[in-house]
């Protein structure tokens, strides 16, 4: 990728996390964004789209920053800090089943208390998320498998901290392939109090 492609990218992948309607992954990260090379010259952030470019895969360490932070700078994204948690996020993404499986066993019984909520305060899942005790990944899987997140919006409709996660969950999802009946039997292996019904 050209520094000035890597800034479209960089763009389109910034957009699709922080606007509701956005989505990169409907046409391959071609829609149209209002950006233009000339306007690509004019910034002073350049030498870290160079250095953006110069990665093994500029893409790739783009998505895992916004995935893992919340509106990274690109210069972020290509210290070594960014290299982190590109190579954290890659790890996740090698061996999901075993990084579910592995936060599975780190929540209460029984299963459905780790959803329940109100005004006052998050559920276990999102507890967990915060205190960096489940990845990312496992609160998406799980959020949308089990069909969390309609009901927390509405629980949670005046908590600044919610709405945030919320967008990140709901755009993350794009970029996670999720199996439903293999995380069911995942959480059914793991937990009793639960009956298949798929």
């Amino acid at each position: 990728m050209t520094p000035y492609e890597c800034y479209c990218d960089y763009i389109a992948i910034k957009t699709h996390f922080n606007t509701v309607k956005f989505d990169y992954t409907k046409y391959a990260g071609k829609q149209k964004i209002s950006t233009s090379y000339d306007t690509f010259t004019k910034r002073r952030d350049t030498i870290f789209f160079e250095k953006l470019s110069r990665q093994p895969d500029p893409h790739k360490l783009l998505l895992a920053n916004f995935m893992m932070k919340q509106k990274p700078f690109v210069g972020d994204i290509v210290s070594e800090e960014g290299k982190k948690i590109y190579e954290q996020w890659n790890k996740n993404q090698q061996s999901l089943s075993y990084v579910i499986r592995n936060d599975l066993s780190k929540l209460d019984e029984p299963f459905s208390k780790n959803f329940e909520t109100d005004e006052c305060s998050h559920p276990n899942l999102i507890k967990l998320y915060l205190g960096n005790e489940i990845s990312l990944e496992t609160l998406v899987v799980l959020a949308h498998t089990f069909k969390a997140i309609k009901g927390w919006d509405k629980k949670m409709k005046d908590d600044f901290i919610w709405k945030e996660i919320s967008m990140k969950v709901k755009k993350a999802k794009s970029f996670i392939n999720i199996d439903e009946d293999k995380i069911c039997k995942m959480v059914l292996d793991i937990f009793a109090d639960l009956e298949y019904t798929k």
